[in-house]
């Protein structure tokens, strides 16, 4: 007599396993409950699912490099750089009209 799926009595090669994890595989609540579920544990295990959160959890990892590496520095750049023509500002404001200071269209221009 061979032991494989169609022979009826023979255990299932898993069954150790399964005891071995907590899994009483005798109890028919067991049973009904695995059986009803097991689909959809195949599919996740195989199914589209993990690929679904491999593509967005390199979706969130690229938009955050894209905040970190271009928006937030251009969005400093620009805050620094309302500070400077502010500051430039007052001291235009500042100076008298023949002053020796240098004119807001003198100054070399600045690098971006």
């Amino acid at each position: 007599m061979t032991v494989g799926s169609g022979t009826t009595g023979a255990p299932h090669p898993f069954t150790d396993e399964a005891r071995a994890l907590g899994i009483d595989v005798d109890d028919p609540g067991v049973r009904v409950w695995m059986e009803a579920h097991l689909p959809d544990w195949r599919q996740q295990a195989s199914g589209q699912r993990p690929l679904y959160w491999i593509l967005g959890i390199g979706f969130v990892v690229g938009l955050a490099v894209v905040v970190f590496v271009q928006i937030w520095p251009e969005a400093k750049r620009r805050q620094l750089k309302r500070s400077i023509d502010a500051y430039d500002a007052a001291l235009r404001e500042r100076a008298p009209a023949g002053s020796d200071q240098m004119s807001g269209d003198d100054r070399a221009p600045t690098a971006r």
